[in-house]
């Protein structure tokens, strides 16, 4: 059941109407965008604030269907790419998929707030298929999480994201704070207590090994691995810290480019070239700003930068070196193989570890019992 307002539920009885339909879109990266098949552009405001919907031209839709089952209902939307916004090269690189659609209608001639809309269906965009100018978009209800599985599985290696809720593993720690009590990262369970990243990067973050309250004025950190740091030794509520390997790696230089694929970057840590294996490389900055990649494979030289290898080329060229636009800006974050010893060893985390290492082969499963002797 659709609930209008008095003046829209008046003007859609009429025999003549003025309705114009109304796409928002939001990125996954928190763009919003707004779009309309009317003539020209409206600014409208949908209770999150006033954006203009830009007249997309040429934007044509197949029907829209709704059903109270759970299959997946889908819309395809096809276009030419007349938007400055919208670019063959964005859409090739996936900037828009699974972005949130919100499909709605309005009275072109009254776009206030006593008229108001009417709600029609929020989707997501699915496969994206670009040719000659012109784009076709599928729009999937949100009816289609309920065929994705979301149970975990029993197997050997571990199951869940590293960082994630139930990883726990701190990838991005708060920044540390001045008189607030912390409370004691114990072994073998990253999810509990404190850990911090310093103001300024040094390659570190800082578990609480002493639990208190903070000092008014950071520390200065002892950065050496397993190195203690108190915030506030004068006193009873003193915190103390142990230095850890940071897992996430802020705004890292391209120095060299090889391919969109294989590049050189100008980290010097001292971070064992596992600890990035499988994790992520994200744009910080250059046209593929915002897009991210898996790493193929992270080898860093004893006295030098580090080569990185991706499983899949960025969208677009990168930066590197000496240019006339700076080298791309790129963070890097650390990676898990997913077995028990990475649990452990790089991350102290066994407590949280996912997997079930211990069970039995396949050469196991199929064993037969011995024939009885006679």
């Amino acid at each position: 059941m659709k609930i209008l307002t008095a003046n829209m539920t008046a003007h859609i009885a009429q025999r003549s109407l003025s309705l114009a339909n109304m796409w928002k879109l939001t990125r996954a990266d928190g763009t919003v965008m707004g779009f309309t098949d009317h003539d020209l552009p409206l600014d409208f405001n949908d209770g999150t604030g006033t954006i203009t919907y830009e007249a997309l031209g040429g934007l044509t839709a197949s029907a829209l269907s709704s059903s109270n089952a759970l299959r997946v209902d889908t819309q395809d939307s096809a276009g030419m790419i007349t938007s400055d916004r919208i670019t063959t090269e964005d859409l090739r690189a996936g900037r828009y998929d699974n972005a949130v659609v919100r499909h709605f209608k309005v009275n072109h001639q009254d776009l206030s707030g006593s008229m108001g809309d009417i709600k029609m269906k929020v989707t997501r965009t699915g496969q994206v298929e670009v040719a000659d100018q012109l784009f076709t978009v599928e729009l999937r209800s949100l009816s289609q999480h309920y065929s994705q599985r979301i149970i975990d599985l029993l197997q050997p290696a571990c199951g869940v994201d590293l960082g994630s809720d139930k990883c726990g593993v701190r990838l991005n720690p708060p920044l540390w704070q001045p008189g607030t009590a912390y409370t004691v990262r114990e072994d073998r369970d990253a999810k509990s207590g404190a850990v911090v990243k310093p103001s300024v990067f040094n390659d570190r973050f800082f578990k609480c090994i002493e639990a208190g309250v903070s000092a008014t004025e950071e520390p200065i950190w002892n950065t050496v691995l397993g190195g203690t740091t108190a915030t506030n030794a004068t006193d009873d509520n003193g915190v103390i810290w142990e230095a850890i390997q940071a897992t996430t790696i802020p705004d890292v230089e391209i120095i060299e480019v090889i391919n969109k694929g294989e590049f050189w970057i100008n980290y010097t840590g001292d971070a064992p070239n596992e600890l990035f294996n499988l994790g992520i490389v994200t744009a910080v900055t250059g046209r593929n700003i915002g897009l991210f990649r898996e790493i193929k494979d992270f080898d860093q030289a004893s006295d030098g930068p580090a080569r990185v290898k991706t499983f899949l080329p960025f969208s677009y060229p990168l930066q590197g070196g000496i240019s006339s636009t700076g080298p791309d800006l790129l963070e890097l974050k650390a990676g898990c193989e997913k077995d028990r010893d990475v649990c452990k060893r790089l991350y102290d985390n066994i407590e949280n570890h996912h997997g079930f290492p211990d069970l039995p082969g396949n050469d196991r499963l199929y064993l037969t019992p011995d024939q009885p002797s006679n």
